[in-house]
């Protein structure tokens, strides 16, 4: 297991994937890549395997947060991780300026 591992969202990408992960493997040649296939209904996971990446694949698009929560490994009972937290719908609030208003 490498020490780094870099996680591609990715639907509907067959055509996007090859340079991106091509360029990983330049850059990153010790991590781990894994493609999450978020519901794509092209050869994305396909090409992703062709490419060297593991991929976690779901049967429909879920979005970005649930493609990133997707990757995140099991926590014990009742705990939950930085990306499942992510997940959880907040009401927004206003964000208040550092400056001073005179």
């Amino acid at each position: 297991m490498a020490e780094t591992l870099v996680f591609v969202p990715a639907w509907n990408e067959e055509r996007n994937l090859p340079p991106v992960l091509e360029e990983l493997r330049r850059e990153l040649p010790e991590a781990d890549v894994v493609v999450v296939d978020d519901g794509s209904t092209d050869a994305t996971a396909r090409v992703a395997r062709e490419h060297g990446a593991d991929v976690v694949s779901f049967g429909e698009n879920r979005g970005l947060r649930a493609a990133i929560a997707g990757v995140t490994p099991p926590r014990p009972s009742g705990a939950t991780s930085g990306a499942a937290a992510a997940c959880t719908p907040r009401t927004p609030r206003p964000l208040r300026s550092s400056r001073s208003r005179t």
